[in-house]
């Protein structure tokens, strides 16, 4: 009833919050307006990169929490203009970065950044991004950067760097299954071997499969999803297994309506005289399609049946019912893809 874990969270998400010392609150001691499923973010970011004074180098992070927003990650990768070997750990807050860092050539180091840089584990950087300052403790000097330039105790010089995440589907999919596949290709496998409800299970998407899963509207049709009115569980039907994006989308608007249903709160209805018009889940379902279209950066590519709306819409303005429409000023934004 209070919303708590039964043993205390791994994971603390935000120190500079004090709910987040609450290890056995959920969600921020918010559970009524966030899910958590895991308590916990895991990334895995290989990457390849390249400085006009240190030539080529490959490595990989590993972060926990929110790349570039509140995390700690750890690392190492190769040089191999120099044959050198290095090993980072790092916190990050809002693109802050302290580090520190040790390298089979130059010894232990220390250092701050702040900006787009991989010691915050974000997927795409360069140093055109950053500024920062490092102490080398084993040799006793410094150094430093504004942007593409540099500068130690022998002066400035001009070394831009750039460097990128490789594959992190595909990463995760061969650390998990042991195969280098994109998710799109993975949730295939699934579909292919007729394991709907292994796919759910993989990608972490709660709800139950079901093949029977129909319109309301047009019986024969296969469907997209549903969720329970009285136990909040949701179910997928066969055109949420189109792609990856598309279930993942098909999640995040059956969870609206799951959270409410599960939370207690009320689901939105018309009004009582026009109730009973075969219309009673259409503002719900209005909400829900608004609540995924703002969220559209988490499945970019996906086939979501936003214009379903519209029948929603036009059924309900013709007993002058208000509902929600989709945002029309900087709607752009909302399909920024993003990771998290």
């Amino acid at each position: 009833m209070l919303g708590r874990f039964l043993s205390p969270d791994s994971y603390v998400q935000a120190p500079d919050f004090t709910q987040s010392f609450n290890r056995y609150s959920y969600c921020l001691n918010n559970p009524l307006l966030y899910t958590d499923p895991s308590g916990e973010f895991f990334w895995i970011i290989p990457n390849i990169g390249w400085s006009r004074k240190g030539g080529l180098s490959i490595g990989v992070s590993f972060v926990f929490g929110i790349p570039g927003g509140a995390s700690v990650q750890l690392g190492g990768g190769y040089n191999f203009k120099s044959g050198e070997t290095y090993g980072y750990a790092g916190a990050t807050f809002a693109f802050n970065t302290i580090y520190t860092s040790i390298s089979s050539q130059s010894g232990w180091s220390a250092g701050y950044t702040a900006g787009a840089s991989i010691f915050s584990g974000f997927p795409v950087n360069t140093n055109f991004l950053t500024v920062g300052a490092n102490y080398n403790i084993s040799q006793n000097s410094w150094s430093g950067n504004v942007s593409a330039w540099s500068v130690d105790q022998s002066g400035w010089t001009f070394n831009p760097s750039v460097s990128a995440m490789i594959f992190p589907e595909q990463t995760t999919n061969f650390i998990r299954r042991g195969k280098f596949l994109s998710n799109d290709k993975m949730l295939s496998n699934f579909v292919s071997a007729g394991d709907y409800q292994g796919a759910l299970d993989y990608f972490g998407f709660e709800g139950k499969y079901n093949p029977d899963l129909r319109s309301k509207r047009y019986q024969a049709e296969n469907y997209w999803g549903a969720t329970n009115s009285k136990t909040g569980e949701i179910s997928y039907g066969n055109l949420a297994f189109e792609d990856y994006s598309t279930l993942y989308g098909i999640y995040i608007k059956e969870s609206y309506h799951a959270r409410k249903i599960q939370n207690g709160l009320s689901l939105e209805k018309l009004p009582s005289d026009l109730q009973g018009l075969g219309m009673d889940t259409y503002l719900e379902e209005i909400h829900g399609y608004v609540y995924a279209y703002k969220r559209q950066g988490l499945f970019s590519g996906h086939n979501v049946p936003f214009s379903g709306v519209g029948f929603y819409q036009s059924q309900l303005s013709m007993f002058g019912v208000s509902y929600p429409t989709y945002p029309s000023h900087f709607s752009w934004i909302y399909k920024i893809p993003r990771r998290w």
